[in-house]
């Protein structure tokens, strides 16, 4: 069956299941409205069940959200991480004071800025607090005249404003710990995921380099001790050459990945032939690897010259053309397409190979992953981290479509940069 994956996987939210034991409202939004989290709390009060409300936009349910002193207010959290309080008073729809059980309710709610993992803003974090019995309890201590021009009516009910404000403390404690806990749940998970890839990196470098190692140890002991004929001696220093620069371009994969992760990779677009650039390329592959697989070009577009950055560009058909090679069986069918368009440039690269099992799809561009099924077949599980922060950093995106026993096609979507 073929699979579609994007680029980027959206993170899972099993960091706020912490937030159905607390007895406030919680509801979590995503910067475009639709709902990422609904506490038991809230399904409680609304009568909405979660599995109902989450990934709908939260407009269809309460449609007063869509207004503008509303979205305009959430969009303060959204885009600049600001802190923002909503009474009842004065925005009696954010959550419905009449209830699903027939009961009124006051509530007082407060949405607080939770920066998404992936850096690219903020969600909301809104938590909605009953306030009916604080505020009913207010009502019958004495007041005087100067606080009196302050009633407001809610729900049929006069209330104080000052009430409204004075939320007890133990709401705030139990919010900042509520906000506490989420970050120390999500730097935890980075910091497993950060475990995971050294550990990762030193069982694969120390396996890439074992091999290289023993192959270097070997030929120049042989060089050293043994009586050899000047064939043999140039056999053994090309293995050793060889072994060298295998390591060598290990290194240079963990020192480009770094550095397009860091930031420190810039783009610096210039004008090309991509057509000619991608039939050069073409001939280089097919020379390192002996002309052993089947290689087929073909070009479509309105214009052969670009604005793209030459060295990401040589990383990502590099990779992608290596691993079609890699992974395909000799005599292999292998397919270039370029196509320049609409101000963007579309790459598809198509192997007959041994393509890539379901469970591997949603981990394909971690570093130093391997699809189970290329045990023998030599490899760092690089090249696709690496292809996918040098399509990232041109603006671009990349998605797979693959079948296991038949093969997979990659398809990069690059804009044309202005030079």
């Amino acid at each position: 069956m073929n699979q579609q994956k994007p680029l980027l996987n959206s993170s899972t939210d099993s960091a706020f299941s912490l937030l159905d034991a607390v007895s406030v409202g919680i509801c979590i939004l995503q910067k475009d409205g639709t709902v990422r989290f609904w506490n038991r709390h809230l399904e409680h009060w609304t009568g909405i069940a979660r599995t109902q409300i989450v990934g709908q936009a939260i407009a269809a349910y309460f449609p007063h959200l869509a207004e503008p002193k509303y979205r305009d207010r959430l969009n303060h959290t959204f885009q600049q991480g600001g802190r923002v309080i909503f009474s009842a008073q004065f925005h009696p729809h954010l959550i419905p004071c009449q209830l699903a059980n027939g009961t009124l309710q006051v509530q007082r709610s407060i949405a607080e800025p939770i920066r998404r993992v992936d850096g690219t803003g903020f969600d909301a974090l809104i938590s909605i607090q009953d306030v009916t019995d604080f505020c009913r309890q207010a009502q019958q201590c004495p007041i005087s005249d100067s606080s009196a021009t302050m009633l407001y009516p809610v729900t049929n009910t006069p209330l104080l404003d000052w009430q409204l404000s004075s939320i007890p403390e133990l709401e705030t404690k139990l919010r900042d710990r509520i906000l506490a806990e989420t970050e120390i749940r999500s730097a935890l998970k980075k910091e497993q995921e950060l475990n995971r890839l050294k550990s990762r990196f030193v069982s694969m470098v120390s396996h890439e380099f074992r091999t290289p190692m023993t192959a270097i140890r070997i030929c120049a002991e042989l060089l050293e001790h043994q009586t050899l004929s000047e064939q043999q001696r140039h056999r053994y220093f090309k293995q050793i050459q060889t072994a060298i620069h295998g390591m060598t371009q290990l290194l240079d994969e963990v020192l480009l990945l770094g550095k397009t992760e860091s930031g420190s990779f810039k783009y610096s677009p210039e004008l090309i032939n991509l057509k000619d650039f991608c039939s050069e390329l073409i001939e280089d592959l097919r020379v390192m690897f002996n002309a052993q697989h089947q290689m087929t070009y073909t070009y479509t577009g309105q214009s052969t010259e670009v604005a793209v950055d030459r060295i990401l560009l040589h990383h990502i058909l590099t990779n992608l053309l290596s691993n079609a090679i890699k992974y395909s069986p000799i005599g292999g069918r292998i397919q270039l397409e370029l196509n320049c368009h609409n101000n963007q440039v579309v790459l598809r690269i198509r192997d007959h190979g041994m393509g890539i099992p379901s469970q591997d799809c949603d981990r394909l561009f971690d570093p130093f992953h391997r699809a189970s099924n290329v045990t023998g077949i030599q490899g760092t599980g690089l090249g696709l981290a690496i292809v996918k922060n040098c399509v990232e950093l041109h603006g671009g995106q990349i998605e797979f479509e693959t079948e296991e026993g038949q093969g997979t096609t990659f398809t990069v979507t690059l804009p044309i940069s202005i030079v």
